[in-house]
């Protein structure tokens, strides 16, 4: 079976205007079964998140400072997404694992 899990995208340490995809332990509490089901969990516990294409053409993302940062990020997914919270953009990618079909049990 098929989960996604939410992995940050944050600053890089090494290279000055870039960043690192940092990718996250798969487990029950931070994966769902789809991807709208991880986004619609994101959502819920933000002030609003986009794919980075979208966001970057959207007033209250470009107010708090919104990049496109694609094509500057170490092993960047195949999708960027951006989140506000607390009035601070945050970047993320998804990632998809197989896992046990038991894997929520």
């Amino acid at each position: 079976m098929k989960v996604y899990t939410e992995s940050k995208i944050i600053k890089s340490y090494c290279s000055f205007g870039e960043y690192e995809f940092q990718q996250q332990k798969v487990n029950p509490e931070n994966s769902q079964k789809s991807v709208d089901e991880l986004l619609e969990l994101i959502e819920e516990n933000t002030d609003g998140v986009e794919e980075i294409s979208k966001a970057i053409t959207l007033n209250k993302f470009i107010k708090l400072g919104v990049k496109d940062i694609r094509g500057r990020i170490h092993y960047e997914p195949p999708e960027v997404y951006v989140y506000i919270q607390q009035d601070q953009i945050f970047y993320f990618g998804i990632v998809e694992s197989e896992v046990e079909d038991d894997f929520f049990d």
